[in-house]
């Protein structure tokens, strides 16, 4: 699997049960800056106007 997270060029990522971030993907590095680094959760990721609407889901 590290070698495809390696080499895939979309924004991947895997996350733990808490939506903390534990393995990402340069293009997502890249995308949201130093949120995307692992140890960030979704949540972080997620503008402030949509997070109700990301909280609900």
């Amino acid at each position: 699997m590290g070698s495809f997270f390696e080499t895939c060029p979309q924004m991947l990522f895997i996350a733990g049960l808490e939506g903390q971030l534990r393995i990402t993907r340069q293009a997502l590095r890249t995308a949201f800056g130093p949120g995307g680094e692992g140890g960030s959760t979704l949540a972080d990721l997620v503008h402030p106007d949509d997070r109700s609407m990301f909280e609900a889901a």
